[in-house]
């Protein structure tokens, strides 16, 4: 059930022009009593719409379209694009399934899991290919990184290169 409001110490009302000498005592007292009940349903509407909002809020978080942060909650426009001999036409991330092909305006952290997810099926196909150079993986780099006195990359030796 719903709550009254407490009591609020009350004022005479100050009625402007001539309603007190067009209306009775009683219809003054109606008018007054349509005004509580007006300020009344605003009230329950505001705390309707608080109520809604915030289990929106939990739901979206829930469902996984929300993080709590900002920019991860940004919407953003991503296209799947597999290789065609994948062995799954899409990618499953929350018990949606997005196809081949699609474009989809989803939150950013599950754009970034479908770029990984891209990423992963595209490594794979090549690995199942044998396009893959297994050896860049097990080589020794000793990369050396060395600083300036103030913290910033003076040089960098024996990193890996990207293809030219």
């Amino acid at each position: 059930m719903a709550q009254k409001s407490p009591p609020v110490p009350t004022a005479p009302i100050q009625i402007t022009g001539n309603a007190e000498a067009i209306l009775s005592k009683e219809d003054i007292q109606r008018a007054k009593a349509e005004a509580r009940k007006q300020i009344e349903a605003e009230r329950h509407k505001a705390a309707m719409a608080e109520v809604i909002e915030a289990e929106r809020r939990r739901l979206k978080m829930e469902e996984g379209f929300t993080t709590g942060i900002a920019t991860n909650d940004e919407m953003v426009d991503i296209t799947i694009n597999l290789d065609r001999s994948a062995a799954t036409p899409g990618i499953v991330i929350n018990g949606f399934t997005y196809m081949h092909a699609g474009t989809y305006t989803v939150p950013r952290h599950v754009a970034n899991q479908l770029r990984e997810a891209m990423f992963r099926v595209e490594m794979a196909e090549k690995m199942r290919k044998g396009e893959v150079d297994y050896s860049m993986y097990h080589q020794r780099r000793d990369t050396k990184i060395t600083l300036r006195k103030d913290g910033s990359v003076a040089g960098i030796a024996n990193a890996p290169q990207g293809a030219a």
